[in-house]
């Protein structure tokens, strides 16, 4: 599983191997792509052209493959079996510098195959592939790949796009130029067409297979299409996820913005609702208080004020009615309590009016009367007269 998705990370679900040979004085392009389902290849594809570029604009951006070289700068001779590569490349190219070459050594049936291409060259061509948006995963020289498929072939005759080789037990025993028409060739139950056996062959640089040649080039060639395939990843999947969080920021603040909203409107609401209690609190609070305090003060002065009136009262008097203090208006929830401060009003019958005369006299003669006013006198029902007496009285004077 964790192989399955390095592999689709770093290579997708296309796979691609390429050669680059040179026919009738013309560089060609070959390659051969194919889809790799539970480690087997299948849907191959085979693509031609006169450059990378013809290749990637058939293959599409950011593809890979493990390359072949087969151009008339890459130069192949056989030599006797050794077991030191590098008695092998001084008998095959004596004086060889490997400083500015490159080498791959191919072993045959009973010889081997060194293969030499300038480092400028190859060089050359890695460029034009990266500048094209092929990466190269690795590179090889000549046909040192057609021994992975070799024993995959019946014919002991087999032609490429610029070689022929003689095979004998699924090894090459000797090669020269092409000098016969091309022909297809089966690969179990894949039909392949000659020139396109090399870089069908160089797709199983996947599978870690065939010889292992300029490895540390091949290394670092690796290792740049891994860090730029990441790093193009990277980002992309860095801004998607950054897209993914601000969306699911946005929805959850969506979210939380309504329910703020909704708790402001609530602690708004209640706000509104506590400044009124607040103020009718307040307002009942004050009419306790005036109430109160006219109680407390009708309580410490009415009997006061009453024992003195009704201590001078003559008996042709009679009281319906003492108030001390009387309200002014009738007391309504909504409305400021009035009364009338510091008076007390009398009301009731006289039956004697030289007697209702000095008895008014007697109350403007007490020390805390600073006013009397009769405020009605006449006839009643009865033989007496009705009467009613507002008494103005001194402030605080019920000591």
């Amino acid at each position: 599983m964790r192989n399955a998705f390095f592999s689709y990370w770093n290579y997708g679900t296309t796979f691609c191997g390429a050669e680059v040979t040179t026919i009738d004085d013309h560089a060609q392009f070959y390659a051969a792509t194919a889809k790799k389902k539970k480690g087997e290849f299948s849907e191959f594809n085979f693509l031609k052209g006169s450059s990378f570029g013809d290749l990637v604009s058939e293959m599409g951006k950011h593809r890979h493959a493990h390359l072949i070289l087969n151009l008339d700068g890459v130069l192949i001779k056989e030599t006797v079996l050794e077991r030191d590569p590098q008695k092998a490349i001084g008998k095959a190219f004596p004086g060889l510098s490997l400083s500015d070459f490159y080498v791959d050594i191919h072993q045959g049936k009973d010889k081997m195959f060194v293969a030499v291409a300038r480092k400028d060259v190859v060089e050359g061509l890695l460029k034009a592939a990266e500048e094209a948006g092929l990466g190269i995963l690795s590179f090889q020289l000549g046909f040192g790949s057609l021994q992975r498929i070799a024993p995959l072939l019946s014919e002991e005759t087999v032609v490429t796009g610029k070689y022929e080789f003689s095979l004998e037990q699924g090894k090459i025993v000797a090669f020269g130029n092409l000098t016969e028409a091309s022909r297809n060739y089966r690969l179990e139950d894949i039909s392949v067409p000659s020139e396109y056996l090399l870089s069908t062959s160089s797709l199983l640089g996947y599978l870690d297979a065939g010889e292992k040649s300029n490895e540390e080039r091949n290394a670092a060639l690796a290792k740049a299409y891994t860090e730029k395939n990441f790093f193009r990843k990277g980002l992309v999947a860095a801004v998607v996820l950054v897209l993914v969080s601000l969306l699911i920021n946005f929805f959850f603040f969506t979210e939380y913005r309504k329910k703020f909203q909704n708790l402001s409107e609530q602690v708004e609401v209640a706000s509104e609702q506590r400044k009124t209690l607040q103020t009718r609190t307040e307002a009942v609070e004050k009419k306790e208080y005036v109430v109160e305090n006219i109680l407390n003060s009708g309580h410490s002065k009415s009997s006061f004020y009453l024992n003195r009136v009704v201590s001078q009262r003559p008996e042709s008097i009679l009281f319906s009615n003492i108030q001390f203090q009387p309200l002014l208006k009738n007391v309504r929830p909504d409305k400021q309590i009035l009364y009338d401060s510091d008076v007390l009003l009398l009301t009731g019958d006289s039956y004697d009016k030289e007697e209702f005369s000095s008895w008014i006299q007697g109350l403007e003669a007490l020390s805390w009367v600073s006013n009397v006013t009769v405020l009605q006198y006449g006839l009643a029902k009865g033989s007496g007269n009705y009467f009613e007496i507002k008494l103005a009285l001194l402030y605080d004077t019920a000591k």
